[in-house]
């Protein structure tokens, strides 16, 4: 079943696939030319918007659109819903898979990464960083369809401040905690004088709490999205 949906994405994405090689393709020749920072800054939005833009389509939805499948489709597949569930998370994973390379990457590129102290917490919270981004942004696709469930403006008005703000909020948790982790244990040249990051130092060596505690919370985000993923009413 896994296979068979990554061919029927790879034959719907392969425009997407191609765009970011030629970002990448563009990032590598700025690399060549002396434009390290920016080059790289490309390439991470670049992966960061492509790892999150297929995730509407690949849920799918109660309404069925071009650019949304229908759930009732997905749920009446002959498995398991917890089964259906993480075949949807493992199409999903694929399109992080740049961005995540990228990053795996940048301990061992000259100049980015000066020293890595604690290279298993390192990976350990590129992948709960990962996962946490990840179940945030199902949640709030899921909760934008309840959204469109209000009728009255006052209320959609407070959901939605509610999703952005959840949204964001994740983003802060794991900017703390990566700011922490920078100083703490990776001094990261080109932000170790960012006046901006250096009231983290303060509370250095929280990211060795903070990760483990994501983790946890991305765990438990998994199971609250499945169980509202596998209903349509």
């Amino acid at each position: 079943m896994v296979s068979h949906f990554l061919r029927r994405d790879a034959r719907d994405f392969w425009p997407w696939w191609l765009l970011v090689g030629l970002v990448t393709g563009l990032a590598v020749a700025m690399y060549q030319l002396s434009f390290g920072f920016g080059a790289v800054t490309l390439l991470f939005w670049a992966y960061f918007m492509f790892a999150l833009a297929p995730l509407n389509w690949i849920l799918g939805s109660v309404w069925r659109t071009q650019h949304n499948l229908s759930r009732h489709y997905l749920l009446a597949l002959p498995a398991p819903r917890w089964r259906l569930f993480a075949v949807q998370h493992a199409r999903m994973v694929v399109f992080w898979i740049p961005l995540l390379s990228l990053a795996a990457a940048l301990p061992v590129v000259p100049g980015w990464l000066a020293r890595v102290e604690s290279a298993g917490l390192y990976y350990f919270a590129l992948l709960t960083s990962c996962a946490l981004l990840l179940e945030s942004s199902v949640w709030s696709a899921l909760d934008q369809e309840r959204i469109t469930r209000h009728v009255e403006t006052r209320w959609r008005l407070l959901a939605w401040a509610k999703n952005f703000a959840v949204s964001m909020g994740t983003m802060a948790l794991l900017w703390v905690a990566w700011a922490d982790f920078l100083f703490s244990t990776a001094r990261l040249h080109r932000l170790a004088k960012d006046p901006f990051l250096s009231f983290v130092q303060i509370g250095r060596g929280l990211s060795f709490v903070l990760f483990p505690a994501y983790f946890l919370l991305a765990a438990l985000w998994a199971w609250r999205n499945s169980r509202r993923w596998s209903v349509t009413d």
